[in-house]
């Protein structure tokens, strides 16, 4: 073991690089191999009592000088072009190590992440998505992007946006959001009175602007006026947007009818469709399916990317665009299972129709079919029934 770790000492850096092989042979050939080296004229550059290093150009002719005085030798190779020819067949491995290099090469001088504070109306994906097309987002390099400009272009753009800034952190592009009011203040007319959305008996009226025409415990139909946007004074009248939060007590009639023959969509055969890699914010097409895929097949697609401690991603990952077939089976429900399920449609009924309110009772009843589960009855709730309407007052 020691001469081994010499002799790897002894080998050249050029060699390692270009490639040498090692022929051994038995210690009672030494004195024929010291001949033939004397006598070859071959290159050698190092030489042991059981093995002769030679360059790999050099190797065959070695071999068939050695072969030729019946001389039995063993080779072993090294250097670069034996190691990239033994990983050779390992495709994905050589890729993994080139980009991890070049992921480190390029390091902090560019983005890895976006992050968005701020938005209220706007998606934080939308978001991303313009500054991206601006030069400023994910794989972008930071001595190119021009935050100022970017947020100028942006707000021009987005008339909803009153402030946004652009800061660097790390690796990290922190994009702050500050919406304006605007679409609300166009929505809000100049003069308005309040009428009643729905049929009810009113609970209680709470006016901000205006003048209340109902009372507690008064029944109002649908579109009753309720408070007015005129108001009156010494004689002197004029007119407001009227605000008023008023609650009224309602009943509604209630149903739903589950059948107990349902229909299920079924996932099939899955074909790959597409094969991309995301890389600092470029797509590179890999792979694509050039057989023609039925139009009826759906599509699904799935993102493996990297992700750091912390939760962070690198700006790094693999898009699989698969397509899948899909068919309708049909399946019966049981009794049991259409009661349950006409409950829980119910109760998703009922939170919509309250929409922020409060319920006050109650009383369904449930009738078992032939067909399937029915269920019907009257809920007795209370909520805000104010609903503004403009009006002109030329």
């Amino acid at each position: 073991m020691a001469k081994s770790k010499k002799e790897r000492g002894r080998i050249p850096f050029w060699y390692r690089l270009f490639g040498y092989a090692v022929l051994h042979f038995e210690e009672e050939h030494r004195t024929a191999v010291l001949n033939a080296v004397l006598t070859a004229g071959l290159p050698l550059f190092a030489q042991t009592e059981t093995s002769i290093s030679v360059p790999q150009g050099a190797r065959l002719a070695w071999e068939k000088a050695l072969t030729e005085r019946q001389i039995v030798t063993s080779v072993t190779q090294g250097g670069l072009p034996t190691l990239l020819k033994r990983y050779r067949l390992r495709v994905g491995l050589v890729l993994g190590a080139l980009l991890a290099a070049l992921v480190l090469f390029l390091g902090a001088s560019v983005a890895w992440d976006v992050e968005v504070e701020g938005a209220r109306t706007l998606y934080p994906s939308d978001i991303e998505a313009d500054l991206a097309a601006m030069g400023v987002g994910i794989g972008s390099f930071f001595h190119n992007m021009d935050f100022e400009a970017a947020c100028n272009e942006y707000r021009l753009r987005h008339p909803e946006v009153a402030w946004m800034g652009i800061y660097r952190q790390g690796t990290v592009l922190r994009v702050k959001i500050l919406e304006t009011d605007i679409a609300a203040e166009e929505e809000r007319p100049l003069y308005a009175n309040i009428v009643a959305a729905a049929d009810g008996v009113i609970e209680s009226v709470a006016v901000i602007h205006g003048t209340a025409v109902v009372k507690a415990g008064q029944s109002v139909k649908k579109g009753d006026l309720l408070v007015s946007g005129l108001l009156k004074g010494d004689g002197v009248e004029s007119f407001v947007c009227a605000e008023a939060e008023v609650i009224g007590r309602r009943e509604e009639s209630i149903s739903v009818f589950v059948p107990y023959e349902q229909t299920r969509s079924i996932q099939g055969e899955r074909v790959l469709e597409r094969y991309l890699i995301n890389f600092f914010g470029k797509t590179v097409n890999i792979s694509i399916n050039s057989g023609k895929i039925p139009e009826s097949y759906g599509t699904i697609v799935k993102e493996d990317g990297i992700s750091l401690s912390g939760g962070r991603r690198l700006p790094v990952s693999v898009t699989r665009v698969l397509r899948v077939s899909v068919t309708e089976e049909p399946y019966r429900l049981s009794q049991e299972e259409a009661t349950r399920l006409a409950y829980t449609l119910l109760k998703n009924k009922l939170s919509a129709l309250l929409n922020g309110g409060s319920l006050l009772s109650k009383s369904i009843t449930a009738t078992a079919t032939e067909e399937g589960i029915s269920l019907q009855g009257t809920v007795s709730f209370s909520s805000n029934i104010a609903k503004t309407l403009p009006f002109s007052a030329q």
